[in-house]
Order: C-alpha cells, then structure tokens, then sequence
C-alpha cells in the first residue's frame, strides 16, 4: 500500500510543480488528480493496491476537514461581527445559479413560440438551410 499512497502523493506533487511553474489559476491537487487519472486511462502498470490506498483515504476524508473547522472557530470574532453579512452571502451565491435557471425557464414558457412544433428549429420552419453533416 506504500507505493499506491507514494504514486498518489507524486501526482499530488507534480501537479504542484505545473501549477507553479506554469502559473495557472487551479488547485495543484487538482492537476495532480488529473495525472492520476490520465495514468490510469493510459493503463500502465499501476500499484496493485492504488483501490485500496483511495478507499482508506475516502473513508478518513471527513478529518481532512477538522483544519477548515479549527480555522473557523480561530476567527468566531470576525464572524461573529460579520456573520449576518457572510451568511447572506453564502446563501446567495448557493441560491443564484437556480434563480437563473428558474427565470430562464419562465421565460421560455411565457414565450408563445414555445411548444409549438415540438422540437422544430429554424432550420425546419424554413429559416434558412441546413447545415450539412
């Protein structure tokens, strides 16, 4: 199991390296996962034991998040003079991408084209011609 955790660590740090050295605006574990996975869609030889390395890593993940906690309760202060103003945003930003969709759907039903000729485009109504495949 030590050399899964070791091919998973080493992805986790060349995807450091890219992202520092390229200068790109993402996470280097991201990158790093996406090695991992580009090892494995090419199939080559891997650990054996890499499912069960990702397994005890997935099953401990939720201690993973003790660090954001402890940082919360350190700056209780700051949330609590702007906690109001913070959970007004959080809420907001989880709330608007439905908004939007909600709105866009509203509209396409107050749209009196819409439901007429299921599934019809401009191309069918005769709009212009179309396009070859």
């Amino acid at each position: 199991m030590l050399a899964a955790f070791t091919l998973i660590l080493a992805c986790q740090i060349a995807g450091e390296a890219l992202v520092r050295g390229a200068g790109l605006p993402l996470p280097g574990p991201v990158i790093g996962m996406l090695l991992l996975f580009l090892l494995m869609r090419l199939r080559l030889p891997l650990p054996p034991e890499l499912n069960d390395a990702a397994d005890v890593l997935l099953k401990y993940l939720s201690l993973l998040f003790v660090p954001a906690g402890v940082g919360a309760v350190q700056h209780l202060n700051r949330l609590g003079s702007s906690g109001w103003c913070t959970t007004a945003r959080i809420t907001g930003r989880a709330f608007a991408p439905s908004r939007k969709s909600a709105n866009r759907s509203s509209k396409a039903s107050d749209d009196p084209s819409h439901g007429r000729g299921l599934g019809m485009g401009p191309y069918e109504r005769g709009a212009g011609t179309r396009p070859r495949a």
